[in-house]
């Protein structure tokens, strides 16, 4: 999922690349969760527009989170445990793991296994973690 500020720029009149996205969310699976971290992500660090990369992951309620100071500096935070809450520094932003985690609420982290996590977190995750990023708390500022 990503999130963009202003018009949508895409690349070479190609509709599924996106060359100004802000914000990216990546629902880590475990096919992909290597490349995720790692190549994908040295790609996006090469694109200007990009602030911030959160990572969420599918095997228990941890959300990581690189944040863009500079050029060549990245801020890295984490949060995990149901209890815990994220600031989405690119939004002003704070949602609690229970928020986007919502349709596993109840789970036993300890005895949930990673198929029935993979299905859980596909049938409409993509489109919670939307609504979620709309419930958003603005972050006050004294």
């Amino acid at each position: 999922m990503m999130v963009v500020c202003g018009k949508i720029e895409i690349y070479e009149n190609q509709n599924d690349i996106i060359q100004n996205p802000m914000l990216i969310v990546e629902v880590l699976s475990p096919s992909t969760e290597s490349f995720d971290r790692g190549r994908k992500f040295e790609y996006y660090r090469t694109v200007a527009s990009l602030t911030e990369y959160v990572l969420v992951s599918q095997k228990e309620p941890i959300v990581e989170i690189y944040f863009k100071q500079n050029e060549k500096n990245w801020l890295y935070s984490v949060a995990k445990g149901i209890e815990e809450n994220i600031v989405l520094q690119s939004l002003s932003s704070g949602i609690g793991l229970k928020e986007i985690y919502q349709k596993v609420e109840n789970a036993d982290w300890d005895y949930i296994d990673d198929q029935e996590m993979t299905l859980i977190m596909q049938n409409g995750y993509k489109s919670i973690f939307i609504e979620v990023l709309m419930k958003t708390k603005p972050i006050l500022k004294e």
